[in-house]
């Protein structure tokens, strides 16, 4: 489209803004020159416009009024409601229509250092969102100047780039609007805006391969993320897959590009050493291989845990964590991973080590808790019925300075800053257990109140001596008993009412527990099953009574088969009928029969494809394994 501007020789243009039918060029203080630009070949000089920040005075809530007349530092431009927001370096910000000859309402933006917008949207007849250049986002009501809710840094000290309103994946139109931002710190974010109450959620944030995300972009069915790695322009899709890449020497303040999705051809122009250049990319689809292979976006390192929870739809939700410091939620439909809906959150400075799930039905949502490297743990809430996500809280141990200082004046545990909590089980009185790298259990009480912040305290910790790998628990006339294991291959009950040391301890390995299954067998009988270090499997028919108020155990049956395995022994699965299955480092899958607790008898074998197992789920309504380490298998229990 050719551009044929009237020479201004007094005018020095120091802002362009492009909205669906007019161009905005601002400069020399507080004049605006509008072309109109709706044919698509020339754009006509339609008029010229002076913004006053005096006309009607701004007084905020304070009272204050600034009479000094302003300087145009922002110009944004609102596609879904064909607004225009002008604001100067102090903060006034005044609404117009698309013509700037309409006012529709003025606002005072919060003192910061730099109080002028990077972006704007307006959500509904009533409200409208706001982000200013040091990183706040503000929701305003029309009705008033001053901003009735305020988040700080949502994309990072620099300021929100984009706003995308996504009004069909709310819950109900008439309660809120989920709004995705994106920004300059490689983030994108995605937030709940209650209607009714007015205020602002920070829901979850995934990380973009484009750490200076600058614009956005939705063609067709795909969203496409613009924006600069060091000296490289990138354009990038939702699923980080790179569709262009080029050097152009960095970030810079003024470019543009245009996609011509009929031909493919991406044109991008920049400044670079006073000269304006072009560049101009033929997007193809990869056509020399016929194989398609779908983007499951499974873990890039070793995944350490995965928990499995069944939908009304008969499908699964998948909640894994591993090395790569993600927490990924995918949907498992008829034995295969949809590439659709899917989340990843990137809360975790570390590792994953464990998951575990706390059901709500009175909000029919899952909260996940987890936890790992870094003694960090994360509490998401999942909505099962629109599958919004949340992140509620994330928790460190010792996470502040002043924590620390407190320790170390009264210590009552030897806190490592490398611990990790290593393994969890939720009791039934919604308390936490976490068994930790320094050979401490450590028992958190979950609070979760109706209108309140779901909050973590710890309540005891308890020395132990040795890494704790695996937590489990029972419950015996409505009392609960948790079951740790360590590096010494003992299996130890503890019973929080009494003292802070196990009760009883029950050997089943020579050295580390890695896998644990436990199935109640009538009232008080409990089987326990276990593959640890030493290539065994170890199984444990127990008897748990309360005398007195106190627990007590009876061993009833035993069985230790050596060296079931050739490797470490990860995965365990008790089945009906006495039977288990177990895997192990040596990619080796057995299902054994102990009907007489003294031998096991290998029934069926095959091999997996999983290198360096983990772990074992089972999928009980479709009677299929879940095989996770680098990699993930499903397998029919019937083809072993």
């Amino acid at each position: 489209m050719a551009h044929c501007f009237d020479k201004q020789e007094e005018f020095k243009c120091s802002l362009i803004e492009a909205g669906a039918k007019y161009l905005y060029l601002a400069g020399g203080g507080c004049s605006i020159k509008i072309y109109d630009v709706s044919d698509g070949q020339c754009a006509h000089l339609v008029r010229s416009a002076n913004i006053s920040f005096l006309q009607e005075p701004f007084t905020s809530e304070n009272g204050s009024v600034d009479s000094k007349e302003g300087t145009i530092r922002s110009l944004n431009y609102c596609a879904r409601s064909q607004n225009v927001a002008i604001c100067d370096a102090n903060g006034r910000c005044i609404v117009l229509d698309e013509t700037l000859e309409t006012v529709v309402s003025r606002h005072i933006i919060p003192h910061s250092a730099e109080r002028w917008l990077t972006s704007f949207a307006v959500l509904n007849e009533e409200l409208l969102l706001m982000a200013d250049r040091s990183g706040h986002l503000y929701l305003f009501d029309k009705s008033y100047t001053d901003p009735v809710f305020k988040l700080t840094n949502v994309n990072g000290k620099l300021g929100i780039t984009s706003f995308t309103i996504e009004e069909h994946r709310a819950q109900d139109a008439s309660d809120g609007f989920n709004v995705k931002t994106t920004g300059h710190d490689g983030r994108i974010c995605e937030l709940y805006v209650n209607i009714s109450a007015k205020k602002l959620e920070l829901l979850t944030f995934t990380k973009s391969i484009i750490g200076w995300i600058d614009r956005k972009t939705v063609r067709g069915a795909s969203t496409f993320y613009l924006g600069f790695n060091d000296s490289h322009f990138l354009m990038a899709d939702h699923t980080n897959e790179i569709h262009v890449y080029f050097d152009c020497g960095g970030g810079h303040r003024c470019w543009d590009f245009y996609y011509d999705q009929s031909l493919e051809i991406f044109s991008y122009v920049f400044i670079q050493h006073k000269r304006l250049k072009k560049v101009q990319f033929v997007l193809r689809n990869n056509v020399g291989s016929e194989l398609s292979l779908p983007h499951f976006n499974w873990h890039t390192r070793p995944c350490n845990v995965l928990q499995v929870v069944v939908r009304r739809d008969n499908s699964y939700l998948l909640f894994s964590g591993g090395e790569d410091n993600i927490l990924r939620i995918n949907v498992l439909n008829r034995g295969e991973i949809v590439e659709e809906p899917r989340k990843h959150l990137f809360n975790h400075i570390s590792s994953i080590k464990t998951i575990i799930m706390k059901v709500r039905p009175e909000t029919d949502s899952l909260l996940v808790i987890s936890a790992g490297g870094r003694a960090q743990i994360c509490v998401t809430s999942v909505d099962l019925n629109s599958f919004r996500v949340k992140q509620e809280l994330e928790y460190m141990l010792l996470a502040t300075d002043s924590m620390r200082t407190r320790w170390k004046t009264n210590r009552k545990s030897t806190f490592d800053p490398e611990t990790k909590f290593m393994c969890a089980v939720l009791l039934s009185n919604d308390q936490i257990v976490f068994g930790c790298s320094d050979g401490f259990v450590r028992i958190y009480q979950l609070a979760l109140p109706d209108d309140g912040p779901v909050s973590l305290s710890l309540v005891k910790e308890m020395l132990y001596g040795r890494c704790i790998l695996k937590l489990t628990a029972v419950e015996v006339n409505e009392k609960s008993i948790f079951v740790s294991m360590a590096t010494d291959g003992l299996l130890c009950f503890w019973d929080t009412a009494f003292s802070g040391e196990p009760f009883y301890r029950h050997r089943h390995h020579s050295s580390g527990v890695n896998a644990v299954d436990v199935k109640q067998i009538g009232k008080e009988k409990f089987l326990f099953a276990t593959g640890g270090d030493d290539q065994s499997v170890a199984i444990s028919l127990l008897e748990i009574t309360y005398q007195a108020g106190k627990p007590h155990i009876r061993v009833l049956e035993q069985l230790c088969e050596k060296y079931l395995h050739t490797a470490q022994v990860t995965g365990l699965k008790l089945l009906d009928n006495n039977k288990m299955i177990s895997a192990g480092v040596d990619q080796r899958v057995y299902v054994t029969n102990f009907t007489e607790y003294d031998k096991l008898v290998v029934e069926r074998t095959t091999n997996t494809c999983i290198a360096d197992l983990k772990g074992v789920s089972l999928l009980p309504d479709e009677n299929e394994l879940v095989l996770y380490g680098c990699g993930i298998e499903i397998m029919p229990v019937q083809s072993i």
